[in-house]
């Protein structure tokens, strides 16, 4: 299941389009794993530490803190990411793959959804593994009917759709569950409207160009615009910086405390 969510979209572009489009989504899937690296350490290391110290009280307050760091620092990235997708391309491919900058606006949210599952540990910690068969067999299910219908619709950008509505579904159940068997007292409020926020912001973006010459002043303006937005809106905050970096540093380097 985890292996259809992963391949099955090139698979069905090389059915109903062309090997070049495999290739050009292929190229866009690559850049958008660039926002991987942010789970780099915490993926490894929070499992562990979430098993050893679930029973304290303070443990799903720390869960809060990280989760809303982290949600922080995927939707900048997200921002990055797609806002300069020509000029990465530009740098890193040629002139045929710069096309690939469609499907990034779909992939970087799909990637994401598809690791920060860790977050909600409740699946884990009462050991309902059947329920993560389930889960991914859903969403795999999910993921061949989606391609089926967009791709011949919307070709590649249909494909990148189908992963992230796939993901994004997986992603709520694991919420479902997790927050069943292991209650985190999340904002959901502030992580919906600063999602919202965002994605808007890379909708728009195409439209504000079109006035516009200084993409690369435009792309700061609203990195910097959303910054303000997070602040805004308590996502996150000055006093907690520090606390956060304490966490980060704690999950990455001890083995003893949370």
């Amino acid at each position: 299941a985890v292996w259809i969510n992963l391949y099955f979209d090139r698979i069905m572009i090389k059915h109903f389009m062309s090997l070049n489009d495999v290739g050009l989504y292929s190229v866009g899937y690559r850049i958008s794993s660039i926002s991987i690296l942010i789970m780099i350490g915490i993926k490894g290391a929070l499992s562990p530490l979430v098993f050893r110290h679930y029973k304290k009280a303070n443990t799903p307050i720390e869960l809060e803190k990280l989760f809303r760091l982290f949600l922080s620092i995927s939707l900048i990235t997200y921002l990055i990411l797609t806002l300069f997708s020509f000029d990465i391309l530009k740098l890193m491919t040629t002139p045929a793959y710069y096309g690939a900058g469609t499907v990034i606006i779909f992939l970087v949210p799909a990637i994401l959804l598809g690791n920060m599952y860790i977050f909600f540990p409740g699946i884990a910690i009462e050991k309902k593994t059947n329920l993560i068969l389930y889960i991914n067999v859903c969403g795999a299910i999910l993921n061949i009917l989606l391609n089926y219908l967009l791709i011949p619709r919307f070709g590649i950008d249909g494909a990148a759709v189908a992963s992230m509505i796939s993901y994004f579904i997986i992603f709520i159940i694991y919420i479902f569950f997790g927050q069943r068997f292991y209650y985190i007292a999340h904002n959901w409020y502030k992580i919906i409207i600063a999602s919202f926020i965002a994605f808007i912001l890379v909708i728009i973006k195409p439209q504000i160009s079109l006035y516009f010459n200084a993409q690369w002043s435009i792309n700061l303006i609203i990195i910097l615009f959303f910054l303000t937005i997070l602040f805004h809106i308590g996502l996150i905050n000055y006093k907690e910086l520090s606390t956060y970096a304490k966490t980060l540093h704690l999950i990455l380097f001890s083995k003893n405390r949370f």
